[in-house]
């Protein structure tokens, strides 16, 4: 296991801006932030807003010491929280979900 990577689509007719994703291990391995991507994006220009109808990724590449089997992350992490916070209509939301055992 080298990562984490969540696809997804904003399904709404609005953008979605100031998109955050983390995931909060169980255990103290510090919070893994999880990075935007747009399938149509520049390389060079930092991504906080999903625009309407818009593919996109989250990803987390682990550093060494997370690296290996999910057994080695369950043992090192536990279960973790993905935590995605993102403004939709002017209204700030946030979508926690509990993982057990570090599977999503």
């Amino acid at each position: 296991m080298t990562g984490f990577l969540i696809d997804g689509e904003n399904a709404s007719d609005q953008p979605l801006t100031d998109v955050q994703a983390v995931l909060i291990p169980d255990r103290n391995a510090g919070n893994l932030e999880l990075s935007l991507g747009l399938r149509e994006q520049s390389p060079d220009e930092p991504v906080r807003t999903i625009p309407p109808g818009a593919q996109f990724s989250l990803a987390n590449t682990f550093s060494n010491d997370l690296t290996g089997s999910s057994d080695t992350f369950v043992e090192k992490c536990g279960g973790v929280i993905f935590a995605f916070h993102y403004t939709h209509a002017c209204v700030r939301k946030s979508f926690p979900i509990k993982t057990e055992d570090g599977a999503a």
